[in-house]
């Protein structure tokens, strides 16, 4: 997997293979249901039940959709929906371009 430029909550965390030790993840569907709205702070912070996991000015993610589990009680939380090879590109074109603007920020 590649490890996208932007990482955002737990939900999108996992999205980097470094944190799978720390953050359960699984590309299986989980027959369990979803504890999610035992997490109201989530949805304080916009996510749903499903998120896409790439940030290039926008959120997208066609690719493979992932579970998130609680670290706390290994319960599946939400579902993250990764980026496909392309979708990665466009990030990181999207990083290039904003590096000079980010660059002369004080």
């Amino acid at each position: 997997h590649l490890c996208p430029v932007v990482l955002f909550d737990l939900s999108r965390a996992v999205t980097c293979p470094a944190l799978h030790q720390v953050f359960r993840v699984s590309n299986m569907a989980s027959a369990e249901p979803l504890t999610f709205s035992d997490y109201p702070f989530l949805k304080e912070l916009g996510l749903e039940e499903e998120n896409a996991g790439v940030y290039n000015g926008k959120w997208c993610g066609s690719g493979e959709v992932f579970t998130s589990y609680s670290p706390y009680n290994g319960k599946p939380i939400a579902r993250v929906r990764f980026g496909t090879e392309a979708e990665y590109e466009e990030t990181i074109q999207a990083m290039d371009a904003a590096q000079s603007q980010w660059a002369n920020m004080p």
